[in-house]
């Protein structure tokens, strides 16, 4: 660190501020993940598949998220530990359903949000 009239200065960068929050977060999302997140994506990413495979053009409702949840965790996760963490982190990480949605549109949000570009 640098020092200014006495107060230590964090280095300055050639990298804009935006241009350094885009470095941070491609950095973060080269991070290898944790289990809990690994098997989290997993079964966002398996959910969004199947949303996007069954019934598209059906209602998105909450109701059908739980039931892929429960679906997803029963066939995927031999350990109860590992299940009711997981189940409940897909609950907690997985967007908002907008009024409206259908399936397939859904699934197309899922996608976004595990690629980080929306919430």
């Amino acid at each position: 660190m640098h020092e200014r009239n006495g107060a230590p200065t964090a280095p300055t960068s050639h990298l804009t501020q935006p241009d350094e929050a885009l470095r941070q977060i491609r950095q973060a999302r080269t991070a290898p993940l944790s289990d809990r997140e690994q098997r989290t994506r997993a079964g966002l990413t398996w959910i969004a598949q199947q949303l996007a495979t069954h019934r598209t053009a059906a209602p998105m409702e909450d109701v059908v998220l739980e039931s892929a949840i429960g679906v997803y965790v029963r066939t995927h996760l031999r350990d109860d530990r590992d299940a009711n963490a997981t189940s409940w982190d897909l609950r907690e990480t997985a967007p908002a359903i907008p009024a409206g949605a259908t399936r397939a549109e859904y699934a197309a949000r899922l996608q976004l949000h595990l690629q980080g570009v929306t919430g």
